[in-house]
């Protein structure tokens, strides 16, 4: 009587406490399936802070986040379980030198960052620091586990669920303008989250920001698989359109900038094989230009509703001209200055949402700015030096396998390749978006390296192996020396 009187007047809490029962029993009967359900459920995290906030809980922020935080990485836990290091393990046995040099630095990463929380001046910053950042980095052995279990075709479907009603959620909210409830949250949390009247695109995520980080990985994965034909091209297409038009209407412009980036390394990735894949090389070539000229010519009809936001999209032509952008390469110098001055960094928790006031926060305006400047010279090394190696490796070992051959590691590249480009421009990587594009980074690296090359899955133009034929037998006067 009393849980059912809570769950009546806190209707968010009470879904919110199902959801995590059900991730919970998944974990112990189907850990593979509770991960892709943490994921899901990561999708709507400004959902369930805004529905906690509605409903009067206590800190719907810190609530939320816990319990995301909670039905993620208890399925993380319970799959790496499950798994007893097999997969990592394989992963490194046919990891190249380099490739083991990059994961040791990643790794490396990880390991320096937690010595530097108790130097790092304040404890919980600190504490909060390394969650929202170097945390969910291990995410990727999730999903590098997942792509283990499930043949490619099957892990392909899984993602495009994972992300799916996200992406559909967002391009409405892009055509409609968020709930009242959204808008007064995102209001409440962020700054320029709404231009006078016109609020901004949040979609399923506590702002514009947020949105983006999300869309633009999943946008680029769902291109990749309909220029790859995996499953559903005309879905998968329409999927793609449906992240644009919410990027388009969050005005956050280097998000159509990571997108054509991502369609771009798509485009090289299948120029460099012969054949077919030269052929959707081609088309992926005239797409890129579609996105660039289509997104640019929507997001200055977008710009129309107001002034700024037509400003900012006419901007996109002269970059340098924006106020915007010469005060953040100002800021860039400014920030380099500050590691001059402390080549070891300024602690976890220093800069970004750990140092989140109001609607104030310190800000290096670029992710790998804000490595460098908290973690000092050696942190940033090891976790830019370690991601350009990883990853580069991976985009040999899909090109030599052929990407048409390997889609799902191919388009995971793209997505996350996309996303690190983002990065560039703000502290994305503090953003909820993260939690797929490490999933996805662990996708791509088992497609890359975990996986048998003769395995080339259910895709495959030409089989792994050709049959042999059996050598006629000879008689037996001559077969037979004398």
């Amino acid at each position: 009587m009393a849980l059912g009187a809570w769950g009546a007047s806190m209707p968010t809490a009470g879904v919110l406490f199902a959801l995590l029962t059900g991730v919970l029993i998944l974990c112990v009967r189907a850990p593979a399936w509770a991960f892709a359900a943490a994921l899901l459920l990561f999708t709507f995290e400004g959902t369930v802070k805004v529905g906690l906030s509605v409903d009067g809980a206590p800190s719907p922020a810190a609530v939320g986040a816990a319990a995301l935080d909670l039905a993620l990485f208890g399925s993380l836990v319970a799959l790496l379980v499950s798994d007893r290091g097999r997969t990592p393990s394989r992963v490194w046995a046919n990891a190249s030198l380099p490739e083991r040099a990059a994961i040791a630095m990643l790794c490396g990463w990880l390991f320096l960052s937690v010595l530097q929380i108790p130097f790092s001046g304040d404890l919980v910053d600190a504490l909060e620091g390394a969650r929202v950042t170097q945390s969910y980095l291990v995410v990727a052995l999730g999903g590098l586990i997942l792509a283990a279990r499930l043949s490619p075709e099957r892990a392909a479907v899984v993602l495009l669920g994972v992300v799916g009603l996200a992406v559909a959620y967002g391009a409405l909210r892009g055509l409609t303008g968020p709930a009242h409830a959204e808008r007064a949250y995102a209001e409440l949390r962020t700054p320029n989250a709404s231009f006078d009247d016109l609020a901004r695109d949040t979609g399923s995520f506590t702002a514009a920001m947020g949105l983006v980080s999300f869309l633009v990985p999943a946008g680029l994965l769902c291109l990749a698989f309909a220029l790859l034909r995996v499953r559903w091209p005309v879905l998968t297409a329409a999927l793609f359109v449906l992240a644009m038009v919410g990027v388009i209407a969050s005005y956050v412009r280097t998000g159509l900038l990571a997108v054509v980036a991502g369609a771009a390394l798509l485009t090289l990735l299948l120029l460099t094989r012969p054949g077919a894949a030269r052929r959707r090389g081609a088309i992926a070539l005239a797409t890129a230009g579609v996105i660039l000229v289509g997104g640019y010519a929507g997001t200055v009809l977008a710009g129309e509703a107001h002034p700024a936001t037509e400003w900012r999209a006419k901007t996109l032509a002269h970059p340098l001209s924006d106020n915007s952008v010469t005060t953040r390469f100002d800021h860039w110098g400014h920030v380099l200055d500050q590691v001059a001055e402390e080549p070891f960094g300024s602690g976890l928790g220093t800069v970004g949402r750990a140092t989140a006031d109001g609607h104030r926060a310190v800000s290096t305006d670029n992710s790998y700015l804000k490595v460098l400047r908290e973690q000092g010279i050696a942190g940033a090394v090891l976790f830019m030096l370690g991601l350009v190696v990883l990853l580069t490796s991976i985009a040999v070992r899909l090109v030599r396998a052929n990407p048409i051959r390997r889609p799902l590691g191919s388009a995971s590249l793209v997505a996350v390749a996309g996303f690190l480009v983002l990065m560039v421009m703000a502290e994305y990587i503090e953003q909820p978006g993260k939690v797929l594009v490490w999933t996805l980074l662990g996708v791509a690296a088992w497609d890359a390296i975990g996986r048998d090359q003769r395995d080339w899955g259910p895709y495959a133009e030409l089989p792994a192996e050709l049959p042999t034929v059996p050598e006629p037998a000879l008689p037996a006067h001559i077969a037979t020396p004398v």
